[in-house]
């Protein structure tokens, strides 16, 4: 008469591909645990037991939980390259799609050079690596309703988005926990999502750093609030901390301004008062400044389209690449829904000199 089939092994009777307690692989089971193993034990069908390791919300928490714990118990791991396979195949037969969700004005990519750039890097960076990108516009402009934008997230089976920056205080009503997502910056305050963020600290580090060395002592900040508050004060925090590492006598108070109330006359007084000898916009970089011929400008944010002008450039397309290649990898671990603990990944600019010119040496 046969023998009936041993039982599965628990994880504990697994033997371990190495007994050695120093080996690099102790502890990793020799036999793979596989979805159906832990089907069998948890009493739930293969399908289910995905999902719940995907965080599915069409499964109970109770039942995620459980499921989760018993496969930590069995000691189950993702195989990734298994994983990569499944993904490949699928895109032979569907190719997949991000999301491009912007609640901006119509167009703001075109009227400001970053943003368009993130959305030129996103683009590019999604080609290479299979997939679409479709964007989606909700902002003033569009007739695209909320529900409508959730409808085509659905019918098109998109569980990965971007968000780009969006109107400060914004909110999207979306089906956070139904999809991936990666924000651009800090503008984007609720629901947290990880984000990819050009390092505004840094650069504004980095400017001040460059005008010193070309001789520039008197270094004055005109500042555009909403744009600061926007970068959640990151300009100005450097500026600040750069003024406070030197004398007094080199020493220069920021001339701050909201959008609405821009005031050429307090900007040629502020600049005569302080002996500006160089300003450091950082604001709208296309509107006009009335200055002396004397003094020089610098801005927060410039492009390789503006080659005359010094300042630091975002690298707004490395900022989109590297969002995809965020939001791509989250895609590949099944990470679902708001983070609990959102990761901020900073660029780096860099510095464009421009027709910047070295101060003339004073005359003793």
């Amino acid at each position: 008469m046969p023998k009936p089939p041993a039982a599965l092994p628990s994880s504990r009777q697994t033997p371990s591909v190495s007994e050695a307690p120093d080996s690099p692989l102790a502890g990793i089971p020799a036999k793979r645990v596989t979805l159906r193993e832990i089907a069998v034990r948890a009493g739930l069908h293969v399908t289910a037991v995905s999902m719940a390791l995907r965080n599915h919300p069409r499964i109970s928490a109770s039942t995620r939980a459980r499921v989760q714990a018993l496969a930590s118990e069995m000691g189950y791991r993702q195989d990734a390259l298994l994983s990569a396979l499944c993904r490949y195949r699928s895109r032979l037969v569907r190719r997949s799609a991000l999301a491009w969700i912007n609640a901006f004005h119509r167009g703001i990519g075109e009227r400001v050079h970053l943003y368009g750039e993130y959305l030129r890097g996103a683009r590019k960076r999604a080609e290479e690596l299979g997939f679409g990108l479709l964007e989606i516009e909700l902002g003033p402009g569009s007739d695209m309703s909320i529900e409508r934008a959730r409808t085509i997230l659905r019918t098109r089976n998109i569980s990965a988005v971007l968000i780009p920056p969006q109107p400060l205080g914004h909110r999207l009503d979306l089906q956070w926990n139904e999809l991936a997502a990666v924000a651009f910056g800090y503008s984007f305050a609720e629901p947290r999502l990880h984000a990819v963020v050009p390092n505004q600290y840094t650069s504004t580090q980095t400017i001040m750093t460059e005008l010193r060395a070309s001789g520039y002592r008197r270094i004055g900040a005109y500042v555009d609030e909403q744009v600061d508050r926007r970068c959640n004060h990151h300009w100005m925090a450097a500026y600040w901390v750069d003024y406070h590492a030197h004398s007094e006598t080199d020493r220069v108070p920021p001339l701050v301004y909201r959008p609405d109330s821009r005031n050429p006359g307090k900007l040629r007084a502020w600049v005569k008062r302080e002996k500006v000898e160089v300003v450091l916009v950082i604001g709208n970089v296309d509107a006009p400044l009335d200055l002396p011929p004397r003094i020089e400008k610098v801005y927060h944010s410039v492009n390789s389209t503006q080659p005359e002008r010094a300042g630091v450039d975002e690298n707004g397309l490395l900022t989109g690449a590297t969002a995809v290649d965020m939001l791509v990898g989250m895609l590949s671990r099944q990470e679902i829904g708001v983070p609990k603990h959102p990761h901020r990944v900073l660029i780096d600019g860099f510095w464009q000199p421009g027709n910047l010119k070295r101060k003339p040496a004073s005359r003793s």
